[in-house]
């Protein structure tokens, strides 16, 4: 009885092995690699050197043409968001803590695409996004940054500094 019980376990186990249904996939794999986003300082600091203290409320500015220029390399045709804001200078020591020790700065922001010089300018609006003009496969944007600052007649003298941010992303 002991040999028909195995007999039947090895006909059963065989009929398992060789009736198993079996099917092969393949999928195709693939990449691009495309450049990181990367901004460089080419010219220039934004200074506005001694300015007299104003006895009326006023504006002084400084064109983006003569300001700083940036040089945003990305991948070719591609568009770049580009995000800044205004900032507060503050002043560098304050006796106290009050808004005649502030200046606000109002950036003017503007693009020359792959010019290099101040060529076709345009202004870039925060948020927006803007091409990056493909030279010989590597994507270019030239941005200008200028602006002026709003003095009032309660500014007090000394030193004011900040920092402004330029954001760029895919």
């Amino acid at each position: 009885m002991n040999y028909i019980i195995v007999l039947f376990s090895i006909i059963i186990f065989y009929g398992f092995v060789f009736s198993q249904n079996h099917s092969i996939a393949s999928v195709s794999i693939s990449a691009k690699l495309i450049y990181g986003i990367q901004i460089e300082k080419i010219q220039n600091d934004l200074n506005f050197g001694e300015i007299i203290l104003p006895v009326t409320n006023q504006n002084i500015e400084i064109n983006p043409s003569n300001g700083i220029r940036f040089k945003i390399k990305s991948n070719p045709n591609k568009f770049v968001f580009i995000n800044y804001y205004d900032i507060i200078l503050n002043k560098e020591s304050p006796q106290s803590l009050s808004t005649n020790d502030q200046i606000l700065f109002v950036p003017l922001v503007i693009s020359t695409g792959a010019f290099e010089n101040y060529i076709n300018p345009i202004q870039v609006i925060s948020g927006n996004a803007y091409e990056a003009e493909n030279v010989n496969g590597l994507g270019l944007l030239n941005i200008w940054l200028g602006g002026k600052l709003n003095l009032t007649s309660q500014n007090s003298a000394g030193n004011f500094s900040g920092t402004f941010v330029l954001n760029i992303s895919y």
